[in-house]
Order: structure tokens, then C-alpha cells, then sequence
């Protein structure tokens, strides 16, 4: 919802879209979607959704709370876990255990996309 100023989820946290790069090289096609200030519920529910297992989708990574602007390295779930679709460690969706252990009232959920 636009507040006049910014854009806020239903929570009340923002919402922010900026550009990234999509590679190491730093081509900038690629934009994060970040919802900040969720309750646990709401992370969970955005976590563990199905935005796309394969590389047609558009998602390159989601993550809870991690910052995902630059090179991913791969999705090696380490403390703040990203889930890609086809990660070796973390996939998307992002098992419930995982998102349950990182997910709490005010955390940040950030979905990249090309």
C-alpha cells in the first residue's frame, strides 16, 4: 500500500524494489523485492511459497534477513539462509524447517529476480 511517501506491506513494514547485478560482472538485470517488518506467519508463508523451481521463473534467490544485491556464490544456506531454485543446499521452496529455524516477528524477506 503507497502511504503517500513509500510503499508498505499490510504488516506495516516497507517494501522496496532496487536494482542488482545478476552476475558477478555486475550487469544490473537483475531487481530484489524486500518485505521488511513481517510477523513469523506471514515469513513463513513467503518463505516456503513456490516462486518459481526452475530457471523459466525469473527467481534467482530468496533469502530471510541475508542481503543477496551481489554474487551469490551458490546456495550454500549458511547464517542467513538463500534458497535458489535448484540449491544444492537450499531449494526452492524453502523447507519449512529452514524457514522456521530463520523466520521471527520483524524479519525481512528479499526475493531476486531477472
Amino acid at each position: 500500500m503507497w502511504n503517500g511517501s513509500s510503499w508498505e506491506n499490510p504488516f506495516g513494514g516497507a517494501v522496496s524494489i532496487t536494482t542488482s547485478s545478476k552476475k558477478a560482472g555486475g550487469d544490473n538485470k537483475a531487481f530484489i523485492i524486500s518485505f521488511a517488518g513481517l510477523p513469523k506467519e506471514a515469513c513463513m508463508a513467503l518463505a516456503t511459497y513456490d516462486w518459481g523451481s526452475g530457471s523459466s521463473s525469473g527467481l534467482i534467490a530468496l533469502t530471510i534477513g541475508g542481503d543477496i544485491s551481489g554474487s551469490l556464490k551458490g546456495c550454500n544456506g549458511s547464517d542467513a539462509p538463500i534458497a535458489c531454485p535448484g540449491g544444492s543446499n537450499v531449494s526452492v521452496p524453502m523447507p519449512v524447517t529452514v524457514a522456521a529455524g530463520k523466520c521471527a516477528n520483524g524479519s525481512t524477506i528479499s526475493l531476486k529476480f531477472f
